[in-house]
């Protein structure tokens, strides 16, 4: 469902519909890492969708992803992702499944993480 133009860069999300992140974000969403948008490129299928990180210098395997929030000085308000899947910003975030995991901040600091309810240990990212 998408045709690149010039030499991409891009990178494999392991979410997708499968974890409640809604399909008609294919081609249309984004997501941070390293604080910088990453658009959506394809399809976002069951368990994966792919980022366009051409813009983005040193990514790496294993680094975080940001579906909605804050990450450096990037941020995806999850009033913007609804806006993108045609829906209300209360469905966007209730709609994720528990194996996505969460992180909790206070104050900008991490203070927890949700399990990973696969294999019931904290997620070492």
């Amino acid at each position: 469902t998408y045709i690149t133009d010039k030499p991409t860069r891009v990178a494999l999300v392991p979410v997708g519909y499968g974890d409640g992140y809604h399909r008609i974000l294919s081609n249309r969403g984004a997501v941070l890492i390293h604080g910088r948008r990453a658009p959506i490129v394809g399809r976002v299928c069951m368990d994966q969708f792919v980022v366009d990180v051409s813009h983005i210098l040193d990514v790496r395997l294993h680094d975080e992803v940001v579906l909605i929030g804050r990450q450096g000085e990037g941020h995806i308000p999850a009033e913007e992702v609804a806006r993108w899947a045609e829906t209300i910003n209360y469905e966007v975030t209730t709609g994720l499944l528990p194996r996505v995991v969460r992180v909790y901040l206070r104050g900008g600091r991490e203070v927890g993480r949700s399990v990973d309810w696969w294999i019931g240990r904290l997620v070492d990212w």
